[in-house]
């Protein structure tokens, strides 16, 4: 009887001992699973790192090519609608000095008429601050040569350009 109880115990111990084995076993194959994973895990945060890293460059990058397009639209403003105006009152002035009697009178009506359509066409515009800066340069140019031909040839005083330099003073 005795021996029949050791011989028991002993099979129910190797029955336990076989199921230690595969649990281990199992364990192992869990562990090894779970160090795979944490490797993925792992590499998949260095990438979400250069992602990031790469989506922060891009964002950077597309910033500064907005910033260039906004300089590039001003300065073509500047080239489309002020530069003229600056061009025109030194051709006016060139033309106006070799010109004499009824052939000034005529061409300071048509300067007075073709600086007004310049002007009227500044005037529709929205004007940024440092746009602003160097209109008032232009102004502060031409408005001498522009009030002379009008106390000269058309008897008035007033220059078109004053009230529109002050208006872009004020920005």
């Amino acid at each position: 009887m005795f021996d029949e109880k050791v011989t028991e115990s002993k099979e129910t111990i190797n029955k336990h001992d076989t199921q230690l084995t595969l649990y281990k076993t199992k364990i192992d194959k869990l562990v090894t699973k779970t160090d795979s994973l944490e490797e993925q895990v792992n590499s998949n945060t260095e990438n979400l790192s250069e992602c990031s890293t790469k989506v922060n460059s891009m964002m950077n990058l597309k910033q500064k090519i907005d910033t260039f397009e906004n300089q590039l639209r001003i300065d073509e403003n500047y080239i489309e609608k002020y530069l003229p105006l600056y061009t025109q009152i030194q051709i006016a002035d060139s033309i106006h000095s070799n010109l004499s009697g009824p052939s000034k009178k005529k061409h300071a009506l048509y300067e007075q008429k073709k600086f007004q359509e310049l002007i009227d066409n500044l005037r529709k515009e929205n004007i940024p601050t440092n746009l602003a800066r160097k209109i008032d340069r232009i102004f502060d140019a031409i408005d001498p040569t522009i009030k002379k031909y009008s106390e000269e040839y058309l008897g008035s005083k007033k220059s078109p350009l004053k009230s529109e330099s002050k208006k872009y003073e004020s920005l």
